[in-house]
């Protein structure tokens, strides 16, 4: 994708819409996929994959909503700058439930194992879909 600026108005149509919902949705998952192959042996992790793929099929535009107020609309320059010292650092204030704070945890973990291509991978990831939901959200 191309550098945007967050106060930046992109008007889209709605065929361009729905691809950039799609795109989301495709890098959503292939970011799921990568966590469960190193989460593999977190049970509550199995858990919410599974209620993903079901709310992927009931009610598929939850993800993008949920990403982009959870995320984009709060912490946009922190994922665009890369900082996720950030967000280790203000866990407890950035996540408000006990059932996300644990994923976080083990993620925290799991995130001291990875070497640094797998981080820049996740970390791209990560920045692409707050940028897809910028755009996708943009009026």
């Amino acid at each position: 994708m191309n550098e945007i600026s967050m106060n930046e108005t992109i008007p889209i149509d709605k065929n361009t819409k729905k691809k950039v919902f799609s795109a989301f949705i495709d890098m959503y998952f292939e970011l799921l996929n990568f966590m469960k192959s190193k989460f593999e042996k977190h049970r509550d992790f199995n858990i919410f994959y599974q209620k993903n793929l079901l709310l992927k099929k009931t009610n598929i535009k939850l993800f993008i909503r949920t990403w982009h107020d959870s995320i984009s609309t709060l912490y946009a320059n922190k994922v665009i700058e890369g900082d996720i010292q950030y967000f280790f650092n203000n866990v407890n204030t950035i996540i408000k439930t006990e059932y996300l704070k644990k994923y976080f945890e083990y993620f925290k973990q799991v995130y001291g194992t990875l070497d640094d291509v797998l981080i820049k991978k996740v970390l791209n990831i990560i920045q692409e879909l707050t940028k897809i939901t910028i755009i996708y959200y943009n009026k």
